[in-house]
């Protein structure tokens, strides 16, 4: 009897052990191997904290007019003017492949199937219990389908439709405001190309009742920044293979620290830690893109850099000039380079 007693205790013991141990590996998986989630069909991402070396709170003492309009302002900028156009959704009846008119079946192109992709998402929306201020948002969810259907193989595998739908929940609209061919690491496979953009997310407030929606809360505006990575094969031609943003702050950046300023990334990062010794010798903007052409006594480079919505001019690529032509190279550090350049580097999940 006692032996029985024993066993069972073992066999007790054992089974609240399970779950037990299931979950310490389901958090340790979460804290340590998926510090990313799907919101608005993208992996987002969260910045590391970064102990800057120097500090420049007083920077700005002289242009606080000025800086508040830079850096606590919502975009200026027109959204991009899109290749195509999403009309109509098929009728329901219809079954997939999801190709909206106007757009092409196959892809040839890496930018245009990031157009084709935004151009289906600005006609889409999933306000299904969030107030929008009035009925129906442009064609509401039919639209997804068809973004759905440019994303590569793989990241399907990662994220099923109806996640892909949820995780626009609240959204009623987005705008592509950038899209710039963002640094390639060495290695890079020629069927692989990745692209800077920043995009604008016109969002409404969550309800429960209708009381709740006769308040008429405020819808506002969000603003993300990433690399969109885009894959070709001969069979499916280009498709998206990830999407990674990070979420722009506006109460925080700059009031601290520098690095939000490209000739003070120039100055603090390449003279005074790199000891490169520029001298800016022009500077050409235009639509918040910024190239700055630097020199000295070796040679001549150009930094590329974007200036995001929340006002910060974010490091896109490096070049040096050899035998009269521009050619990409990358400066920093690896660890410099993922804290301050933004590229694929950056994200945990490439």
């Amino acid at each position: 009897m006692f032996i029985h007693i024993t066993n069972f205790k073992k066999k007790f013991v054992g089974i609240l052990l399970v779950p037990i141990i299931l979950t310490i590996i389901l958090i340790l998986k979460s804290n340590y191997f998926n510090e990313s989630e799907i919101i608005i069909g993208a992996f987002i991402h969260s910045e590391k904290e970064i102990n800057y070396k120097n500090n420049l709170s007083e920077f700005k003492k002289d242009e606080s007019y000025k800086l508040d309009e830079r850096f606590q302002r919502p975009s200026k900028l027109p959204a991009m003017k899109l290749k195509y156009s999403f009309i109509r959704p098929k009728d329901s009846n219809e079954v997939p492949p999801y190709v909206a008119e106007g757009f092409p079946t196959i892809y040839q192109s890496s930018e245009d199937v990031i157009h084709g992709y935004y151009a289906i998402l600005k006609s889409a929306a999933n306000m299904l219990g969030y107030d929008g201020g009035c009925g129906t948002i442009g064609w509401m969810e039919s639209p997804y389908p068809y973004a759905y259907r440019l994303l590569s193989n793989e990241m399907k595998e990662n994220i099923t439709l109806e996640n892909f739908k949820d995780s626009f929940k609240g959204t009623g609209t987005m705008s592509l405001l950038h899209l710039k061919p963002a640094y390639e690491p060495p290695n890079t496979p020629d069927n692989i190309k990745y692209y800077f953009v920043e995009v604008e997310v016109l969002k409404g407030h969550p309800y429960t009742t209708r009381a709740e929606i006769s308040k008429r809360q405020a819808n506002y505006f969000e603003y993300y920044y990433g690399i969109v990575t885009t894959e070709y094969n001969k069979k499916d031609g280009w498709k998206i293979k990830s999407v990674n943003y990070l979420p722009e702050i506006y109460l925080c950046h700059p009031l601290h620290e520098w690095a939000y300023e490209y000739n003070l990334i120039i100055n603090f990062m390449y003279n005074s830690w790199y000891g490169m010794d520029f001298k800016i010798d022009n500077t050409h903007v235009e639509n918040n893109y910024i190239q700055v052409y630097v020199s000295n006594q070796d040679n001549k480079y150009k930094f590329d850099f974007i200036r995001l919505t929340n006002g910060d001019d974010v490091l896109l690529r490096e070049y040096i000039k050899e035998n009269n032509i521009w050619k990409e190279i990358s400066i920093l550090t690896p660890d410099d380079e993922k804290s301050y350049k933004i590229s694929i580097l950056k994200f945990d999940n490439y």
